[in-house]
């Protein structure tokens, strides 16, 4: 059987993964600044545009309450990136579409992303990919099963 790793190869990892993950949101975080967008705001109009979810699902995948995803939406709306659309059925419901120019903003945004996961992944081998997406499985994985312990 295989040696497992110990407590200060775990930190490692764990360090690791976040330093990642940090740089990561650096990146992202300049590449935006020639966009108009936040990256929450970001994240908010392309669960809009491409997910069909209601504002508290949105709000739970985000992890945020209503009422602040409710507080970004009406920014978005004051931006002209989204609009509210009245449902005819039911005048106390609404839709929320992204108008045309938070569409133009959600493309920039997303060519800014390509271009920083092209820079950031170009010398991975599908070997290396293998590997970490089989590590972070299995990391996943017990903690999940750990996690049902405790329910």
């Amino acid at each position: 059987m295989a040696e497992t790793i110990n407590q200060e190869q775990y930190k490692n990892i764990i360090d690791q993964l976040h330093l990642a993950k940090n740089e990561m949101q650096k990146l992202m975080h300049l590449a935006l600044k020639d966009v108009n967008l936040t990256r929450e705001q970001v994240r908010v109009l392309s669960l809009i545009k491409y997910c069909s979810m209601s504002q508290k699902e949105i709000a739970n995948e985000l992890h945020i309450t209503e009422a602040t995803l409710s507080v970004r939406i009406k920014r978005l709306e004051q931006l002209g990136y989204l609009k509210r659309l009245s449902d005819p059925a039911d005048k106390r419901r609404y839709t929320i579409k992204v108008t045309d120019k938070g569409n133009q903003e959600l493309e920039a945004s997303y060519l800014c992303h390509m271009a920083i996961v092209n820079h950031i992944l170009k010398d991975v081998t599908i070997e290396e990919y293998e590997a970490f997406m089989s590590m972070t499985n299995r990391i996943i994985h017990n903690c999940q099963s750990l996690g049902e312990d405790y329910d």
